[in-house]
Order: structure tokens, then sequence, then C-alpha cells
């Protein structure tokens, strides 16, 4: 391998930075006679940049000799991280030098294989920090997951599935797959899809009672708008053991003044129903009957035209 020979005059500024004498290093290395050498000048500059590093380690660095350094900064002559410049430029509160550090920044940015880390600024109970903004993002979404049992959410936490049982799990299935183009919303409150204090005078108080907390098994919404098209109604077992009859008259009667399409399903087997049976029952029962209107809109677009 080969190995380049460092010249004397190097040699000694590498004694002076390990010596720690500051004042010495810069009194030699302020000159710039050694950058005209090409086989030093990148050295040197990495060797200034190391003596910078070292001071600002320092418990109470010289604000003078971080003056310095700053000055070498700004003419080229220093090669540092930019976490070191940006905070030299905070404690000097010089704008030119942060300006140094966006561009080092900006062009560690720019390479394929950059692995650069937010800067950490100093206490703000010493000065408030000027950073210069580098880069902004949008994050989108940030999930973190962890290993565990299956029935971890049920057991070991207050959080349960939004399914009250596996023929839910099963129909919401074969309905988004039914109708790939609506939303199929679970268990959703009847009072996010339809204003309910207008049917108050239309309802009785057991089916006012009910309506506020009414939840359909599913509900069919136009995406993005959210308008509601269709509800479902599966028929849970604790419904099944109170007054079938009644309830069935509530629901008609609430859905009927919603002006919102109802389909109610019965199985006297339900957790046997796989996705595939519902897929059928959901393309000879719902489909046919199954009507948008002129519910398919963008509001966006609608909203936008300026009567002339």
């Amino acid at each position: 391998m080969f190995k380049r020979e460092v010249s004397p005059e190097v040699r000694r500024l590498q004694n002076l930075l390990g010596e720690g004498d500051h004042v010495g290093f810069l009194e030699s290395f302020s000159g710039g006679r050694w950058l005209h050498l090409a086989a030093d000048r990148d050295f040197l500059r990495a060797l200034a940049g190391e003596g910078l590093c070292i001071l600002l380690k320092e418990k109470d660095p010289s604000r003078r000799l971080m003056q310095r350094y700053g000055d070498l900064l700004l003419a080229g002559l220093v090669h540092a991280p930019v976490e070191t410049v940006c905070d030299l430029a905070n404690r000097l509160r010089s704008s030119r030098l942060l300006e140094v550090a966006a561009r080092l920044r900006s062009k560690e940015l720019r390479s394929p294989h950059s692995t650069t880390k937010p800067i950490e600024h100093p206490d703000s109970d010493q000065f408030a920090p000027l950073v210069p903004i580098f880069q902004v993002r949008r994050i989108v979404q940030s999930t973190f997951m962890v290993p565990g049992r299956m029935d971890a959410s049920d057991l070991l936490s207050a959080r349960k599935s939004i399914f009250r049982s596996q023929q839910e799990r099963s129909f919401l299935q074969a309905l988004s797959l039914r109708f790939p183009g609506l939303m199929a919303l679970p268990n959703y409150p009847l009072d996010q899809v339809a204003d309910i204090n207008r049917l108050k005078h239309q309802l009785d108080d057991e089916a006012w009672l009910y309506v506020k907390r009414c939840r359909p098994a599913a509900i069919l919404v136009i995406p993005d708008e959210g308008d509601p098209i269709a509800a479902f109604d599966l028929g849970q077992d604790e419904i099944e053991l109170a007054a079938t009859r009644r309830f069935e008259q509530m629901q008609k009667c609430i859905f009927q003044a919603i002006g919102l399409p109802l389909f109610r399903f019965r199985a006297e087997s339900p957790d046997s129903i796989t996705t595939d049976e519902w897929y059928a029952i959901l393309t000879d029962e719902v489909l046919p009957k199954l009507d948008t209107g002129f519910r398919l809109r963008k509001r966006s677009v609608i909203y936008g035209f300026v009567p002339v």
C-alpha cells in the first residue's frame, strides 16, 4: 500500500495540535502557505477541522480562538463536520457561519450515501441557537410494532378488536371485496352519518335511547366524501336474546326516517359462514338493490364552480 510521506512542516503542525497549543497551531497555519501545496491542501484542512473539534470539546474554549477558527472556516481553509460548524456558529452568533453549515448540509443531503443526523444544539438557557432550516420533510405515517401473542390485545390490555364477532370480520371482508369502489366501515356510530337530533320528534323514548347508541355492523360510504349509501345489520347474540320484534320495529322506523337503506341478515350458525358465502349473498341480495343515486360527486370540484 502506498503511504504518503508527511513533510516536516505538516509534522510540526500535528505536534502543536497534539500538545493542545492552538495559539501556536493557528499562528503557523493562518499564513496559508502550506495550502499552496496540492498534496497537503486537503490534509491540512482536515487537520484544522480536527483542531476546531478539539477546541470545542474543552470546558471553556477561548472565544478569541473560536473566532480565529471561524475566520479560517469562512476563508475555506478548514474542513469540519456540519455539527461542529453549526456549534461554532451558535457560540459566536454568526449568521455567516450558519450559511456555511447550510451549504455543507445541503451537499450531504444530496449525497446518495448520506447518513447525516439531526444537529444537537446547546441548552436554550445559555443562548437561543441560530439554526438554519436545511430541509423540511412531511411525515405521512410512522408505525412502531413489537412482537406479541395473538391474544395480547384482548388479555393483556384494555384494547380490543373493532369486530364484535368472527361473523363481522368475514362479512366486512366480503363487503370490501364485493364493492371495492366504496368504503366499508365496521361498527360505525349512526350519529356520525345522520343528524339524529332531527329525528327526535319522530321517535318514542325507547327508540330515541337506542338511536343514540346504535352501531350497525357495517356502513357503506362514498370514499373521500363520506356520504352513506347503505347500512347492514347481522343480529348480534345479545340482541337476539332481547325482544327481537320490538328491536326490528325500532330499526325500521329509524332508518326509514333517515332515508338510509338497511340490509338485515340472520344466520343460524353465524361463525360458520365464510367470506365467499357472504360475497355470494351480497351479489344476489344487495347488488341489485343498491343505488348510489347522485351521491357520486367530488365536492371540491362542484364547489369550485363560480356562477356567472
